[in-house]
């Protein structure tokens, strides 16, 4: 149990990586097109498979991921990239129910990423409920950015207030 699963799941696709201790690569896979014509990637061959949604495609690569000798038991934890961790979550942490309500109460400013983010989260859970998960947010990398990088041209008034930018691909 000394290797991680690195899940990065999108819009329309779910990427895995496994990596050793020693933060050392060994194996990508993804499953894109999540959907009628979803398709598994892995070792260097791709074919079609039955994943309709996210959980459904995040078995389906758990499946093919044991296949290649990395079976869910193996694993000492598992690390999400969630998009968006509003103003509070600005540095990785574990996935507990609060960490959940807040990513969840930023589906209104990610709501092509946030959802589908929780979707893998919970998942998971449900497949390996033992499995320590966290989260690291693309949105943390600019968390420190200065007042003036981060406010809009806009009156401070009611209505603007906690507007701001965020900026992304921060884990990029």
């Amino acid at each position: 149990m000394d290797r991680v699963l690195v899940v990065n799941a999108g819009s329309s696709s779910i990427k895995l990586a496994v990596f050793s201790a020693a933060s050392e690569p060994l194996l990508y896979t993804a499953v894109t097109r999540i959907g009628p014509e979803a398709l598994l990637s892995i070792a260097g061959t791709g074919r079609s498979v039955a994943a309709t949604d996210h959980p459904a495609a995040l078995s389906v690569l758990l499946t093919a991921v044991a296949e290649q000798g990395f079976p869910l038991a193996g694993f000492a934890a598992a690390g999400h990239r969630v998009v968006h961790g509003g103003p509070d979550l600005t540095a990785p942490c574990r996935v507990t129910p609060a960490t959940l309500a807040a990513i969840t109460a930023c589906i209104p400013q990610a709501p092509l990423h946030n959802p589908h983010n929780l979707a893998a989260i919970r998942a998971l859970a449900v497949l390996a409920p033992d499995l320590p998960q966290t989260t690291s947010f693309d949105t943390a990398f600019h968390a420190t950015n200065p007042p003036e990088a981060i406010r809009f041209a806009l009156p401070d008034e009611p209505a603007t207030r906690g507007l701001r930018r965020y900026g992304f691909h921060g884990l990029s």
